[in-house]
């Protein structure tokens, strides 16, 4: 099944959903944001949530991890010309969720990505949270696919704290032809492969724990001493608020294929596993698209 360009590899579910419209002008919010509540009306919540990502957007963008990230995505190999964005959390329900769509927006901005080419899904998205995709002119998938996307483009995946499973499956839908169009930001597969202890479990499943010798992992963390655009300083106020998100992103990273020569098989210059992989899409109970937040 092909929609807005992409491939969706077994989607198992297609629930429906209803769109909303947004507003022109927003009212402003302190930086430091008030606790997330659920019972403000859905207009409230929708504009509160809003505010706070634009206040986030503001803070984040004067930080050495947005401009790290944005330089290393322009000078790839294939500069991203898609996003797909999974398992960002309730927007509105999670400052970490919040924090993280404002990186998206970031990211968006940096590679001049045109916002019908952006794709998001997650499972706990709220009628509130599908609004604020919509304000922002992106895509808001309705089809699980347990992470099996295939684009014919030059993608970049955005995908803070997801689980295992939903990354390999990532690669399994990409696997023969498309990894070298790949770019991800999300969690360090290395550290996926450090921290697994029943490998017996993982052999017959998972597709990261063959590709790592193929990958390269830059770290991109959040850090608070680095003030806006290098002035070395942030006020109370913003230090207060990026402490409050920092978990956010927790090891973070950008990966990518590693530029080799060589003899095995090739795709867009990147040296690709010599051996062909068939494990099923991974769908087990428990295993969704993971959360943040």
């Amino acid at each position: 099944m092909e929609r807005d360009g992409f491939t969706l590899v077994k989607g198992n579910r297609k629930p429906k959903r209803k769109k909303g419209k947004g507003v022109n002008r927003l009212h402003d919010a302190p930086l430091t944001p008030s606790p997330v509540t659920t019972s403000m009306s859905p207009q409230k919540a929708f504009e509160n949530t809003v505010s706070r990502v634009y206040r986030y957007k503001t803070l984040l963008s004067g930080t050495r991890m947005v401009h790290q990230l944005s330089e290393m995505l322009l000078a790839s190999t294939k500069p991203p010309e898609r996003v797909v964005c999974l398992g960002v959390g309730s927007i509105s329900q999670s400052h970490h969720s919040a924090a993280q769509f404002s990186l998206l927006l970031l990211l968006v901005d940096a590679l001049d990505v045109a916002p019908n080419h952006v794709s998001l899904f997650d499972p706990v998205f709220s009628p509130v949270d599908q609004r604020v995709v919509s304000h922002f002119s992106f895509q808001d998938s309705t089809v699980n696919c347990y992470g099996g996307y295939r684009v014919p483009h030059p993608t970049l995946y955005y995908m803070p704290h997801c689980t295992h499973q939903l990354y390999s499956n990532l690669l399994r839908a990409n696997w023969t032809n498309r990894l070298a169009d790949m770019i991800i930001v999300g969690n360090s597969f290395s550290a996926y492969d450090t921290r697994t202890i029943n490998r017996a479990h993982f052999k017959d499943k998972s597709y990261l724990l063959y590709a790592l010798p193929f990958l390269k992992e830059v770290a991109c963390e959040l850090s608070i001493r680095d003030g806006p655009h290098g002035s070395g300083t942030f006020s109370p106020e913003e230090t207060d608020t990026l402490k409050l998100v920092r978990d956010a992103f927790l090891d973070q990273v950008l990966i990518e294929y590693k530029l080799e020569s060589g003899e095995n098989k090739t795709a867009g210059g990147a040296q690709l596993p010599d051996w062909e992989l068939n494990f099923p899409l991974w769908v087990e109970e428990g295993y969704g698209l993971g959360t943040s937040g």
